[in-house]
């Protein structure tokens, strides 16, 4: 037997859905955890691509019967026998011989940009109904014929405005006595229909992030905003084309390439400024202004070069602050950090004489390919947050449990956490377990902004224990803290850093995954999670550093 089996909870980047993250142990229920963030998410998928979460913008896409679904000239009635053999299907049949239909409106698209539309039906008998999508337009009539066996359909269209309306039936395709069974409607973004996706309300789903290899990490982050609208149409009016002197107006092409999510909906500039390293007057730029962040601030942009040689691009917020990125025929992200907030500036990227390091210097060409620009209030970096026409947020993710006081040690126990330590200058809670009954009873991991790794146990106010370990690198980390009565020990990376032999320990009966119960928009930062786990018996010291030897 492993010490994993020996543990009372063990959370990983495994099964899921909307609104749960499930444990490994125990396999009963008892320990999964709930997820909420109410709002979509972006990661990065198994494929290296970045995805939207969930990526079916549809609503209850197996629940007919949710008002997000309205329905016309049709009787509904669910449990049916379903693709993946539950009883999740509906049956739909025609009330009359006029235009029966099945559609959802309101659906949030990006206007020029390409989406598929995918359904599985069959019928009683065969027949033929549409299945289309209105955005902007009234869609043509889309007749697909079904049979008695299950198939998937799809129908691929270019959005016309910034909502769609999904639609199964109407153009009198669907009358009479008719009955055909659907399940699994979807939207996604590109030409492709990805495998089918369930959602409820979509916005609780957790997010399993590829960013780090090819195992897969929980992340979890703060509340920001996408302050910039447009992130991705560098063609609109909101980002601004300017030059000087022997610079010339930047050139944009909307959805010239591929981008890093798989569509085709990179942008390509193209920027001329002849003027030499003296002459820091002449440029040619693509930026937004006036911008304001209140706080210290961070820019992304995702860059590649059109030919197959590397080119270096001004990227700059103003009042100097600014780099000459070297631009690959590959897609980086790149980042500019610990931006200025005082008073307005503009974000810009192209070519500028002069030099310095908001100069690029030199006569430039540049032909690169452009996508999902960012600019946030934080002091690094976050998944990217898509905009069309004004700021968006994401919220904070927040994975807990609660009510779970026979799965923590109550006099004695472990925490372990296997996560990866991405940022620096941050003082954030990783996890802790605390009291439903007394807000000043907990036991929590955190990281000060010295990348210190601390533990802290509190009874009633009281501190019990505080240990702070040495100033960790970047990257991965495994750490236990195991407590008993005047006996608690750290130990990170296989090795024991900190030991404490005096102190008691609270009841605690709910588990954060992340973040602090106290003040979680304070004390919540991105952090990538491989596991999680807790123990109900101290381990020897030889287990602890078993545990945690990477």
């Amino acid at each position: 037997m492993s010490l994993l089996d020996t543990a009372s909870l063990i959370v990983t980047p495994n099964g899921y859905k909307e609104g749960k993250l499930y444990s490994v142990i125990p396999s009963d229920g008892s320990g999964d955890m709930s997820v909420t963030r109410a709002t979509t998410a972006t990661r990065v998928n198994s494929a290296g691509l970045v995805e939207l979460v969930p990526y079916n913008l549809l609503q209850y896409s197996e629940d007919f019967s949710n008002a997000a679904w309205i329905s016309g000239e049709v009787s509904l009635l669910s449990g049916q026998s379903s693709p993946n053999g539950t009883n999740t299907a509906f049956k739909i049949s025609g009330t009359s011989a006029a235009n029966a239909f099945l559609l959802q409106v309101g659906i949030p698209v990006t206007s020029g940009n390409t989406y598929t539309a995918s359904v599985y039906l069959k019928g009683d008998t065969s027949g033929s109904v549409s299945l289309r999508v209105d955005s902007g337009s009234t869609a043509p009539n889309n007749p697909v014929s079904y049979t008695t066996e299950w198939q998937r359909f799809t129908y691929t269209f270019t959005a016309g405005s910034t909502t769609a309306t999904a639609i199964l039936g109407g153009y009198n395709t669907w009358t009479g006595s008719e009955a055909i069974y659907v399940y699994g409607f979807q939207l996604v973004e590109g030409s492709v229909a990805k495998d089918y996706q369930k959602t409820e309300t979509r916005l609780n789903i957790p997010r399993l992030d590829y960013s780090n290899g090819t195992c897969p990490s929980l992340l979890v982050e703060p509340q920001r905003t996408n302050i910039l609208p447009y992130s991705s149409s560098f063609d609109n009016a909101a980002w601004g084309k300017d030059n000087n002197g022997s610079g010339t107006l930047p050139i944009v092409t909307a959805n010239y390439a591929t981008s890093p999510d798989g569509t085709m909906s990179a942008d390509r500039a193209q920027f001329t400024n002849i003027g030499g390293s003296g002459n820091s007057s002449n440029y040619s730029l693509i930026g937004q202004y006036p911008l304001s962040l209140g706080s210290t601030g961070t820019a992304t942009i995702w860059l590649k070069s059109n030919t197959s040689l590397n080119q270096n691009v001004l990227c700059y917020w103003g009042g100097g602050q600014g780099d000459v990125f070297e631009v690959t025929p590959t897609w980086q992200r790149f980042t500019l950090s610990n931006l200025s907030a005082s008073g307005l500036s503009n974000l810009a990227f192209g070519t500028r004489g002069g030099s310095g390091s908001f100069f690029n210097g030199g006569d430039e060409v540049l032909d690169i390919l452009v996508w999902g620009a960012q600019l946030e209030v934080g002091n690094y970096s976050t998944s990217y947050i898509p905009t069309t026409s004004a700021s968006v947020t994401r919220n904070a993710d927040v994975i807990s449990k609660t009510g779970i006081s026979s799965l923590i040690g109550q006099t004695e126990g472990v925490i372990f956490y296997d996560f990866i330590l991405s940022t620096t200058g941050v003082d954030f809670t990783l996890a802790n377990l605390y009291s439903s009954s007394n807000a000043n009873s907990y036991s929590l991991f955190y990281i000060n902004p010295s990348n210190q790794i601390g533990v802290s146990v509190i009874n009633n106010g009281s501190t019990e224990c505080e240990i702070i370990v040495p100033t960790l690198a970047l990257g991965r980390h495994r750490i236990a803290f195991a407590y008993k009565q005047n006996d608690f020990v750290v130990y990170v990376d296989g090795v024991q850093i900190g030991t404490d032999t005096n102190g008691t320990i609270p009841t605690m009966d709910n588990f954060n995954l992340i973040g602090f119960n106290l003040a979680p928009s304070a004390y919540r930062q991105e952090v990538n999670i491989y596991a999680a786990a807790l123990w109900k018996t101290r381990l020897t010291n030889t287990q602890l550093a078993q545990l945690t030897t990477i």
